[in-house]
């Protein structure tokens, strides 16, 4: 169980959905997230969030 609740209405990950309690992180996440989807392989890029999510002890 997340120590930070959940934005109610807001779509995607449990990840997204606990940033959107702050607006400026929530809208650099974005940008940096739509900046490396086109940049690299999609499946190389689950592997990289997978792994960040893992280092900081993060379920995902």
């Amino acid at each position: 169980m997340s120590r930070i609740s959940f934005v109610p209405g807001v779509a995607g990950s449990p990840f997204q959905k606990t940033i959107a309690q702050n607006k400026a992180v929530n809208a650099g996440f974005k940008q940096l997230s739509g900046a490396n989807f086109f940049s690299l392989d999609p499946e190389l890029f689950e592997l990289v969030r997978l792994r960040v999510a893992a280092n900081n002890g993060c379920e995902y």
